[in-house]
C-alpha cells in the first residue's frame, strides 16, 4: 500500500515515555521518534517542532496529555484499538493514523495543521477544519462528521471517504477497483483511472454534513485488467 509521503520522518531511534505527570511536552531539537505509551495525563501543552511524536505502539495504550497540541513536524497515532482525541491540534506539519487496520481513531477537537494522513484503519474527523488550507490523504477509511473546509482531497486505491457517517466503517469497494467519496450512504464517486478535478466541491444530500474543497480533488483507482 502506498503511503502519502511524511514531513519530517527522518529518525528511527524510539524512546518510550515513562508515564510520569508533566506541565508540558516539548519536542524539539532533536530529529528522532518519541513514542508515549502511556495515558499522560499532563494537563499543560503539547509542542512538536522536529522529529516524530508517535502516540501508542500498535497496542491499546498511549495518549497525549489534555492539553492543545501544536503540531510543526509529524504526530503519529499508532493504536490497535479505539481511540478518541478531543485536543485541538495547529500548526504547520502532518497528522498520520498509522495504526492497526481494525483500529479507530477520532479527531474531535479543532484540526488546523497542514496535511492529514489516513493511512490505516478508520480515521473518523469530528472537529472542524476551517482554514481551507488542509491537504487530506485518504489510504484506508476516513469520515468526515462535521462541516469541513479543506484545500485538497487525495483518494487513494482502496480509500473510502464519507460524509456524516461515524464508524462502524462503510465497506470499502469489494473488488478493489475503486476510491469513493460518499456523501452519507449515496452513491459512490469512482475511480478506475487517475484522474483529478480543479476547484469543484463534493455536495452531499441535502441535511449531510457538508465538505468544501478550496483547491485539487484527486482519485487514483487502479485500471482494471483487459483479457488479451
Amino acid at each position: 500500500m502506498p503511503r502519502w509521503p511524511d514531513r519530517g520522518r527522518t529518525g528511527s531511534r524510539p524512546r518510550p515515555d515513562t508515564g510520569r505527570r508533566r506541565a508540558r511536552l516539548d519536542r524539539q531539537g532533536w530529529s528522532g521518534d518519541q513514542i508515549l505509551t502511556g495515558d499522560n495525563p499532563y494537563a499543560g501543552t503539547t509542542t512538536i517542532n522536529d522529529g516524530i511524536l508517535q502516540i501508542g505502539d500498535g497496542g491499546a495504550t498511549g495518549k497525549l496529555g489534555t492539553g492543545a497540541v501544536t503540531d510543526n513536524a509529524l504526530l503519529v497515532f499508532n493504536r490497535g484499538d479505539n481511540l478518541d482525541v478531543p485536543n485541538a491540534i495547529s500548526g504547520t506539519g502532518t497528522v498520520t493514523n498509522d495504526g492497526d487496520t481494525s483500529n479507530v481513531l477520532t479527531l474531535s477537537g479543532v484540526q488546523d495543521y497542514a496535511i492529514l494522513n489516513a493511512n490505516s484503519g478508520t480515521t473518523n474527523v469530528t472537529g472542524s477544519f476551517t482554514a481551507g488550507t488542509a491537504t487530506v490523504n485518504v489510504e484506508a477509511t476516513l469520515n468526515f462528521g462535521a462541516d469541513e473546509t479543506i484545500d485538497t482531497l487525495n483518494i487513494g486505491a482502496d480509500g473510502v471517504v464519507t460524509l456524516g457517517v461515524i464508524a462502524p466503517a462503510p465497506l470499502a469497494p469489494t473488488d478493489g477497483n475503486e476510491a469513493s467519496a460518499q456523501p452519507g450512504n449515496s452513491s459512490p464517486l469512482a475511480s478506475d483511472s487517475d484522474m483529478s478535478q480543479s476547484g469543484a466541491p463534493v455536495v452531499p444530500e441535502p441535511g449531510a454534513m457538508s465538505l468544501l474543497l478550496l483547491g485539487m480533488l484527486s482519485l487514483f483507482g487502479r485500471r482494471p485488467s483487459r483479457a488479451r
